[in-house]
């Protein structure tokens, strides 16, 4: 079943020094939610699953992206 979550990646742009802020909140219980980040040419440059997803919690992870190409994702 497909739930709509709500999800904040910050900042985007991003410089090749920062860190990539990601948030999400769901409006029901998840198992699994994976994120996957592509580059503007499409290609896979961080993929993510976050576990047991909670109805109403937010849920904050941050990512080094030092070696990563700067620009948007």
């Amino acid at each position: 079943q497909d739930v709509k979550i709500d999800v904040s990646i910050f900042p985007n742009p991003i410089t090749s020094n920062e860190n990539l802020n990601i948030r999400l909140k769901s409006p029901e219980d998840c198992d699994k939610v994976e994120l996957q980040f592509f580059d503007i040419q499409g290609r896979i440059n961080l993929i993510n699953t976050f576990s047991n997803v909670l109805n109403n919690h937010d849920y904050f992870e941050a990512y080094n992206i030092s070696g990563k190409s700067p620009g948007m994702y």
